[in-house]
């Protein structure tokens, strides 16, 4: 099943999401490249970030491996006081994007393909 792709990605250089891409996965040989993907997404992350989700404003607060989908990413959000986890293709991050959002880009694109 294929993923749409979430708004926020439009506004990203394709040419800098293959560069992501080209550097998580270097060394990286089939199923390895969805774990680079993951990886890098997580450990590039600068958090807090701001971002929406249903059209109400979020921080997202942590990254951490999808629960509930292949090769994923969950995003932490925070709302009031309470948080939960959320995957990243259904966050809609907002301008200016975090330091690290092009990994993010990199593995949804790549994920969207499979």
């Amino acid at each position: 099943m294929k993923t749409s792709y979430p708004t926020w990605l439009t506004k990203c250089d394709p040419t800098e999401i293959e560069e992501a891409y080209e550097e998580a996965t270097v060394d990286c040989y089939g199923d390895e490249q969805a774990s680079g993907l993951v990886d890098m997404a997580i450990e590039e992350l600068v958090l807090p970030f701001a971002a929406v989700v249903l059209g109400q404003r979020v921080d997202v607060v942590d990254a951490v491996p999808a629960r509930n989908a292949a090769w994923g990413v969950d995003l932490i959000v925070k709302s009031g006081k309470k948080q939960f986890p959320i995957s990243a293709s259904s966050i809609e991050l907002v301008e200016p994007f975090p330091v690290g959002h092009l990994y993010l880009a990199a593995l949804l694109v790549w994920h969207s393909k499979m």
